[in-house]
């Protein structure tokens, strides 16, 4: 799917319902139409394409956790 640009999402729900990959579903999106197929860059010319900003640690490591369950199946170098 496309997503047109400056589209907002907002997401409601109850703990435990998948509102973290509701969120990460259009920068998967994006990372996996601009990815580059492998070898990937050197570090020093590697730059970021997506930025997920947390207020805590834990909430940090959960989103970790669970985009890296699913960008790995998809091919996404995470």
């Amino acid at each position: 799917a496309t997503y047109p640009q400056w589209t907002f999402l907002v997401a409601v729900a109850k703990t435990g319902s998948g509102k973290t990959i509701a969120y990460l579903i259009p920068l998967f999106d994006h990372l996996s139409k601009t990815t580059p197929t492998p070898p990937p860059p050197p570090p020093s010319l590697a730059k970021p394409v997506g930025l997920i900003v947390a207020p805590v640690r834990e909430l940090a490591l959960q989103i970790h956790e669970i985009a890296t369950s699913f960008a790995t199946p998809l091919g996404i170098r995470w």
